[in-house]
C-alpha cells in the first residue's frame, strides 16, 4: 500500500485515495473491530486551473457540540469561505467560525439559534439572498439606519435588491462583542464589516450592528437592528467591549 502511494506521489496525480480499503477487508476476514472513520460531513475540493485554483466547500456539521442548521450552497451564512493574514482565500471543515466570546443567560441551544441568525444576517455575498432569509424574519421587524431613520426588514431588503443601487457586496461577521439571553428576548452587538458599492461608489466599512431578538411560537427571530456609521477598517479594531 505504501508503495502505491509514494508512486503516486512521484507521478503527481490526484484525487481520492481509497489505498486503507484493502487493510480494512483484511482486518475484518481477521475477526478484529474495523476502525471506523470519523465523520465530519462536509466535503472540500480545489480545482488547479490556468491561472489561479476554484475553491468549493459545503458547511453542514455532524459533530459539533452545537450543531450549525445545514442549508442550500448559495445561502451566504453556510459559505465556510475566508481569507487569512496572507490575503488567501481558505476553507474549514463544520460551521463557520465565530471568535471566541462570552454569552450570558439562555441555554446552548438559545445560543446556537442566536448565532445562526446573526451569522445569515452578517455573511453575505449576494443581496437577493441576504433578502431571502430576511423574509424568513417578522415583516415589521424595524432597522434604524446610521441616520437614524428607520425601516422594516423588509423595507431594507427591498431599497437593496430592487433599484439597483447597491452591488458588489461582501459582507462578513468580525466578532460578537455581546450576547445576552433572558427568557425570551435577547440582544446582541455584533462588529461587521462590508464592502459593497452605492451608485457606483466603492465602500469599505467597518460598523457596530445591534440586535434585538424575540422567540416567537419556540423560534427565535430577529425584531429590531441598528447600525453604526460605518469608518475605514484600516483605522484599526472596533474597541471599548
Amino acid at each position: 500500500m505504501t508503495g502505491t502511494a509514494n508512486m503516486r506521489e512521484r507521478l503527481e496525480i490526484g484525487g481520492f485515495s481509497f489505498e486503507n480499503t484493502r487493510r480494512n477487508q483484511v482486518i475484518a476476514q481477521r475477526g478484529s473491530v474495523v476502525p471506523r472513520a470519523k465523520k465530519t460531513g462536509t466535503t472540500i475540493v480545489g480545482v488547479i486551473y490556468d491561472g489561479g485554483v476554484v475553491l468549493g466547500a459545503v458547511a453542514p456539521s455532524t459533530n459539533s457540540a452545537r450543531p450549525f442548521v445545514q442549508k442550500p450552497l448559495t445561502q451566504p451564512a453556510t459559505m465556510p469561505y475566508a481569507k487569512n493574514a496572507d490575503g488567501k482565500w481558505v476553507s474549514g471543515a463544520g460551521s463557520p467560525v465565530i471568535p471566541a466570546y462570552t454569552s450570558t443567560g439562555g441555554t446552548e441551544e438559545d445560543k446556537s439559534a442566536i448565532e445562526e441568525i446573526i451569522l445569515n444576517l452578517a455573511n453575505f455575498t449576494n443581496v437577493e439572498e441576504w433578502a431571502a432569509f430576511c423574509a424568513t424574519q417578522p415583516a415589521d421587524a424595524a432597522f434604524i439606519r446610521p441616520s437614524g431613520n428607520p425601516i422594516s426588514m423588509k423595507g431594507l431588503a427591498d431599497m437593496m435588491t430592487t433599484n439597483g443601487d447597491i452591488t458588489d457586496i461582501d459582507g462578513k461577521l468580525v466578532a460578537i462583542n455581546k450576547l445576552d439571553i433572558s427568557g425570551d428576548m435577547a440582544y446582541s452587538a455584533c462588529t461587521q464589516e462590508a464592502s459593497f458599492k452605492y451608485q457606483g461608489k466603492a465602500n469599505d466599512d467597518l460598523y457596530v450592528n445591534t440586535y434585538v431578538f424575540k422567540k416567537i411560537d419556540g423560534t427565535w427571530k430577529n425584531v429590531w437592528g441598528q447600525r453604526s456609521t460605518g469608518r475605514p477598517p484600516a483605522e484599526g479594531p472596533i474597541t471599548g467591549w
